[in-house]
């Protein structure tokens, strides 16, 4: 045998462990990264409250029911948003500072006949469009996330609905 075909058969043997280390090593780093991306799950841990989808910035559940029995809609400013917790029979004109550009409603489901499940519901901002989504903490309440409000009039539209059977509908206007 040659030296240049000695040289040759030493250079493939080279080539194919660095593939073969490479392969491995590909391998560890692999399994490490999906190991540090799963979360364990302790024993006798329930991942049901964690899971649970509410709004980013919801005030304490307390805070929701508390003003609910109120004929008047109190506002809660803050620079640039509001909270507006609507009891029913809330007035149809709720006045917010100039320099309001969203809003959270929150307050109770009003039907009295309304069963205890979760409604289907829509909440717009009729003015531009805005859909909000509507979150439900406890039986008979509900919150929202922020709703994008335009300068002037917003007329604002809530309807919540149980299988096309019992409607509830809202409407109101918010003006900044």
């Amino acid at each position: 045998m040659t030296d240049e075909a000695r040289f040759e058969a030493m250079t493939a043997r080279r080539q194919a462990r660095m593939s073969a280390w490479t392969a491995l090593l590909a391998l560890v780093l692999g399994i490490v990264t999906v190991g540090l991306m799963l979360e364990p799950i302790k024993p006798g841990a329930s991942r049901t409250s964690s899971d649970a989808r509410g709004p980013a910035s919801a005030s304490p559940l307390a805070s929701l029911m508390s003003p609910l029995t109120s004929r008047t809609a109190p506002v809660l400013t803050g620079p640039i948003t509001a909270e507006v917790k609507l009891p029913c029979g809330a007035p149809h004109l709720i006045r917010l500072g100039h320099s309001v550009r969203q809003v959270r409603l929150t307050g109770p489901i009003c039907l009295r006949s309304a069963p205890a499940a979760d409604p289907g519901s829509e909440i717009k901002n009729i003015s531009n469009g805005f859909v909000a989504t509507a979150f439900f903490p406890l039986p008979h309440a509900f919150t929202t996330d922020y709703i994008s409000l335009s300068p002037g009039a917003n007329r604002i539209s809530i309807v919540h609905s149980w299988g096309g059977r019992l409607t509830e509908t809202r409407e109101f206007t918010i003006e900044r």
